[in-house]
């Protein structure tokens, strides 16, 4: 009975320290790709911000939009909504950027908070591009979010 007891313990501690030994998250399928369905993707390792953003933008996942002229940090996903942080923006860009929507006809049920801010609807999407901790020299921080009505 006692062989029979330390064999269970064995059977069972192999294969959990075999998937603690793994190299693959647990949201992470035999493929390696990620299997929750919200995805976020950390800031990048290298000291290209300005490649990362370019890399990481999708266009089709955000309407059509181009990326404003920023250094972009991450990016969060779920059902309906895609988000992107960004940092290392102009005040004058995000500004810009704010014309550049209501020009690209994000103006139904428009909400402007401020110049840096900004919300409004097209074509059963609403984009919300917030900016804000403008420093002294007029950089600041915010995100930009496009969600599917």
């Amino acid at each position: 009975m006692r062989k029979l007891i330390v064999l269970l313990t064995v059977l069972i501690a192999i294969p959990i320290l075999l998937s603690a030994c793994s190299d693959k998250s647990a949201g992470t399928n035999s493929q390696g790709n990620n299997t929750n369905s919200q995805i976020s993707q950390p800031a990048s390792k290298s000291g290209d911000a300005t490649k990362y953003a370019t890399e990481m933008w999708d266009s089709t996942k955000m309407n059509g939009l181009d990326a404003p002229k920023a250094d972009f940090t991450g990016e969060v996903q779920d059902t309906g909504v895609v988000k992107y942080l960004f940092m290392n923006i102009k005040k004058e860009n995000a500004e810009k950027y704010v014309q550049y929507l209501k020009d690209s006809g994000y103006i139904t049920s428009p909400l402007e908070m401020s110049s840096t801010k900004y919300r409004a609807v097209k074509d059963g999407y609403e984009v919300i591009f917030s900016c804000s901790d403008f420093n002294s020299e007029g950089i600041g921080s915010g995100e930009i979010q496009m969600v599917k009505k």
